[in-house]
């Protein structure tokens, strides 16, 4: 929830589109840059990062090429949304050391 001069904005839909994008785009990015070892040594990666790479195999250029627009809009919505704005202040919880 953002508020401004009294008004209330949702945006979490917004931040949740982004995050999805920017999953997509991480997927297809990691395995592109593990691709030529990935393809010799397979079982040298752990369980998960393994299924990682290969989800990313999968995604299609057509829907990295849609997430990497979406994630840029919303890069472009975010720095509109704190444009002109001098201080941006969030609650806060005290760190408990034992």
């Amino acid at each position: 929830v953002y508020v401004t001069y009294g008004y209330v904005t949702r945006i979490t839909d917004d931040v949740e589109v982004a995050a999805q994008a920017a999953m997509v785009v991480i997927t297809v990015e990691i395995a592109a840059v593990h691709e030529d070892w990935f393809s010799g040594q397979p079982d040298a990666y752990g369980p998960q990062l393994r299924e990682l790479i290969e989800a990313g195999q999968r995604i299609l250029a057509p829907t990295y090429l849609r997430a990497q627009r979406l994630r840029r809009q919303a890069a472009e919505e975010m720095t509109a949304l704190f444009d002109g704005m001098d201080v941006l202040m969030t609650p806060t919880t005290p760190a408990r050391t034992k």
